[in-house]
């Protein structure tokens, strides 16, 4: 059977860093894409940074020229910033919009195309619990 490829924004740290680790585990060839090198066995690191959209689509064209598909994408970078709404600077609410929310537009936006032409793909898109159940001061 062909091994699955797949790409994990965000996987050198964290809940990205785990799902990269599960899904090597299980036979994965897998690349977490961050903008911090991580050595992790089993994984590969790319450089990328979900902010800046040319970053993400020279990292996909790095795994697709490297393994010929990506498989599955699971976004998983994201940032945090606490304390109430009106001592926070716009430049980081700007910022973390960037990374969580923009971050996962430019990485689905740089694979889907490969995927519709391989004809299959999946994507998971990880976000925070505060979505749900809003956090005070979050």
């Amino acid at each position: 059977m062909d091994k699955k490829v797949v790409l994990v924004t965000g996987g050198s740290s964290g809940i990205g860093q785990a799902a990269a680790k599960a899904l090597a585990d299980c036979g994965c060839t897998v690349y977490e894409g961050s903008r911090r090198e991580s050595e992790q066995p089993g994984i590969t690191h790319v450089y990328m940074d979900v902010t800046d959209e040319a970053s993400v689509e020279a990292a996909v064209r790095q795994i697709r020229e490297r393994e010929g598909k990506i498989d599955v994408l699971v976004t998983c970078a994201g940032a945090g910033i606490s304390g109430a709404v009106e001592f926070t600077e716009a430049d980081a609410v700007r910022r973390q919009m960037d990374v969580n929310f923009m971050g996962t537009v430019h990485a689905v936006k740089a694979v889907l195309p490969w995927m519709r032409t391989a004809g299959c793909g999946r994507l998971v898109l990880i976000s925070s619990v505060a979505a749900q159940f809003p956090i005070p001061f979050q």
